[in-house]
């Protein structure tokens, strides 16, 4: 019974639907909250997801886990990123300033991959444009 709770938590199923405004939920425990809400408690309720909480501490921290997760954040400098992909190719750069500083190093601005040689770059860049 536990693991089919939750192969439907994993599945992304709602299969718990609130009977007075339709809402529905992946977790038993989560209507039973959202239920409270219809009965004058006072509770705080998170706009992305629903999820219900009885005191401001426990909403609050739960608010900080959905900012979190939309920015990656460079650890060498201060830049931040809305996708991982945007970051990993941020992190080329940095890559590329490490090498020996009196070599040159040309970097493609589409991927960050470095190049030594600028007609290596140049031909790398025919991979982008086809």
């Amino acid at each position: 019974n536990g693991k089919q709770i939750m192969n439907v938590e994993q599945s992304g199923e709602l299969p718990y639907q609130c009977s007075d405004c339709a809402l529905t939920f992946s977790k038993r425990s989560d209507l039973i909250v959202h239920l409270k809400t219809h009965n004058g408690d006072e509770l705080y309720q998170c706009n992305h997801c629903n999820k219900a909480f009885s005191n401001n501490t426990d909403f609050t921290e739960h608010l900080i886990t959905h900012s979190v997760n939309d920015i990656y954040k460079c650890r060498q400098c201060e830049n931040t990123f809305s996708t991982k992909k945007s970051l990993k190719s941020h992190m080329k750069k940095h890559i590329c300033e490490k090498k020996n500083t009196s070599e040159k190093t040309y970097l493609c601005s589409l991927c960050g991959k470095c190049f030594s040689m600028k007609c290596n770059l140049k031909t790398h860049y025919r991979t982008h444009t086809g």
